[in-house]
């Protein structure tokens, strides 16, 4: 895993520069024509893009493909494409898949902001790599719905962030004053606050500010990766080609963690082998459990709904249900990857 996030790094480092649209145009182009794969990913907690939340529901469809460096021009390119998909299509939810190292933050925002105006998903496909500024591009994956994301993330692909930075290459042999830098200092502030501002009104959870701290926290040869359960629950990623975790209690506990805790409640192996269902109440669906997060307190109630002996989806309970029936208003659906311990590398998960 780290050297593959090396080889990532190097990639980021020879081809992603901040405000210059320098480089190699990027190919975009569109890919399939006659279907979309509909999925979206709500607010993440509650995940209606799994029927079953057991395993990938469906495949992702991808109708664009955006591969290369991020240049200035790129956003009006796209935006031609996508005008000529909709003209013969009258599909809903059409989707983009990213692979590039990155190059003009400018130029990514402006995309981001195009996706979301028009709706459209992203995706980073298995052993594709979507850093600096395609990153941008990939959050603002957005659906017909108000207020809802859309963007997928296969375990074996990468997504990764860093600062904004100038390219020092672009500066080299020019005699700078102070008046030459002030600009460039301000147009920083403005490119980020042009970030935060974003999805304001428009995309709800676009852009954590917990990820943005630990975006301006790495500089140009540093990256920020979404590579463990727990970043892909806190920055409303979904995952998907990942392998579900056999149902057991230290499975289902993970879930519990993972969405009350956050997965700041790091429970150590003797503990999680503790925890032990204290109820089980059989329904005509299936079975609730009732767990203790042993030693350290705190419950967790999940219905599991089965066929026979084997369990089709589970069903969280954002709250005690008390004497409410199976599967009742308090429930939810989580994704399956909730099931993991939250530290597990992404990568690890691939089927």
């Amino acid at each position: 895993m780290i050297n593959r996030l090396l080889i990532f790094l190097l990639r980021i480092m020879v081809c992603a520069t901040l405000f210059a649209g320098d480089g190699l145009a990027a190919n975009i182009r569109i890919s399939e024509t006659g279907r979309v794969d509909g999925l979206h990913n709500g607010s993440i907690d509650v995940d209606t893009a799994l029927t079953s939340n057991m395993t990938d529901e469906r495949a992702i469809v991808c109708n664009f493909y955006f591969e290369g460096v991020v240049s200035a021009g790129d956003r009006n390119k796209l935006l031609s494409i996508m005008q000529v998909w909709r003209r013969a299509h009258k599909l809903e939810s059409p989707r983009i898949c990213l692979n590039s190292p990155g190059g003009s933050y400018d130029e990514g925002l402006a995309i981001a902001e195009l996706l979301m105006g028009e709706l459209i998903g992203t995706a980073v496909e298995a052993d594709a790599v979507c850093a600096s500024a395609c990153a941008l591009i990939f959050m603002a994956g957005s659906a017909p719905w108000k207020g809802q994301l859309n963007r997928f993330l296969h375990v074996s692909g990468l997504v990764a962030f860093h600062a904004p930075y100038l390219d020092p290459s672009k500066m080299a042999g020019q005699p700078l004053s102070a008046a030459d830098v002030a600009p460039s200092f301000e147009r920083g502030l403005r490119a980020v606050n042009r970030l935060i501002k974003l999805g304001q009104g428009r995309v709800a959870h676009f852009f954590d500010n917990e990820l943005l701290s630990e975006m301006l926290d790495r500089g140009p040869n540093e990256i920020f990766a979404i590579d463990t359960v727990i970043k892909a629950i806190r920055y409303r990623v979904a995952l998907y080609g990942a392998r579900a975790p056999r149902i057991s209690p230290e499975t289902l506990v993970n879930a519990c963690i993972n969405y009350f805790y956050g997965g700041r409640l790091q429970l150590t192996p003797q503990e999680l082998s503790e925890v032990k269902a204290t109820k089980m109440k059989r329904f005509l669906q299936g079975l609730r459990a009732e767990f203790d997060v042993a030693p350290r307190g705190g419950s967790c109630t999940i219905d599991l709904v089965t066929n026979g002996d084997a369990v089709i989806r589970w069903v969280f309970h954002r709250s005690y249900p008390g004497n409410e029936g199976f599967d009742g208003p308090t429930s939810i659906t989580l994704a399956y990857w909730y099931l993991y311990p939250p530290a597990t590398p992404i990568a690890t998960m691939s089927r």
